[in-house]
């Protein structure tokens, strides 16, 4: 993990048309998500609720910001809280992108889990295995005896965790998230929309 952060080099994606995010930390097992979130000039977030915290200070630009019934006209340096499940949104105002210093608590990890088909199986074998019996669990990424780095369905992934302990030698195993720059790929190329 990082301790600072260039966010020229942070992974970058777009959820929607003139919705812009760059995530700063929460991708490297921290217990907060930090991003920037741009809404640009002539856009919306839609009024939306999720179950994270979210707080933070308009880093630049001017908006609306609506948050449960209230609704305030904001600038930089203007503090905010959002409370777990109350709606809220925003309409950028001015020619100037509207931006958002976002701190979400817990790690907003519907964010990883609506764009990542997979999950990464991390296998260091005991003995050397034959490549056919380690395609069988699922698509090899990397194979350098001991370790086998698997990519599985993410709906099958316990199942398959637990027949690989079952059928190969394994000295350990480590289910994980894919790593976000592959998510954020996978956005890109499929052109995904959704809400921030």
């Amino acid at each position: 993990m990082p301790y600072f952060i260039d966010p020229t080099t942070a992974p970058k994606f777009s959820q929607r048309v003139g919705i812009e995010s760059v995530l700063l930390t929460g991708l490297n097992g921290e217990k907060t998500m930090m991003a920037l979130s741009t809404t640009l000039p002539g856009h919306t977030v839609e009024i939306h609720a999720h179950p994270h915290e979210q707080v933070g200070i308009i880093y630049s630009g001017q908006a609306l910001l609506r948050i449960g019934g209230e609704e305030r006209r904001v600038k930089k340096g203007d503090f905010y809280c959002i409370p777990s499940n109350v709606p809220h949104g925003d309409t950028c105002i001015g020619d100037e992108p509207f931006t958002m210093l976002d701190v979400f608590c817990p790690v907003r990890q519907d964010i990883i889990d609506k764009y990542a088909e997979n999950k990464i199986l991390t296998i260091e074998l005991s003995e050397e295995g034959k490549r056919a019996d380690l395609e069988k669990f699922g698509v090899i990424d990397r194979l350098e005896y001991p370790q086998v780095v698997l990519k599985v369905n993410r709906t099958n992934a316990s199942k398959v965790a637990a027949a690989i302990l079952e059928k190969l030698p394994v000295a350990d195993i480590n289910i994980e998230e894919p790593p976000i720059e592959a998510i954020i790929r996978r956005v890109f190329s499929r052109g995904a929309r959704g809400k921030k």
